[in-house]
């Protein structure tokens, strides 16, 4: 089953889980692998693999949120682009 959370997001609670399959760095939805955990301040977050590389030193992949990650599709990164797409497809 492949979840659309766009077109569940009037749900309250879904919109929440969605800002939290965001990346802690560049905002954008957690779409590009790696999926890493990193930390600035003491705090977890996720990251993207689009970012991690080039704003952290200290990181750990999180394979069980990819395997997840696996059966969301998310909207793509560019506004007036009406496409979901899945993990790694970004």
């Amino acid at each position: 089953m492949i979840v659309d959370p766009i077109n569940m997001a009037s749900n309250s609670s879904l919109a929440d889980i969605m800002t939290a399959l965001k990346c802690a760095l560049c905002q954008n939805y957690l779409s590009v692998p790696p999926i890493v955990l990193i930390s600035t301040d003491g705090e977890q977050q996720n990251a993207d693999g689009a970012m991690w590389l080039k704003k952290t030193q200290v990181h750990v992949r999180n394979k069980k949120l990819e395997d997840v990650l696996k059966f969301v599709k998310f909207p793509c990164i560019y506004e007036k682009c009406k496409e979901k797409i899945r993990l790694g497809q970004g």
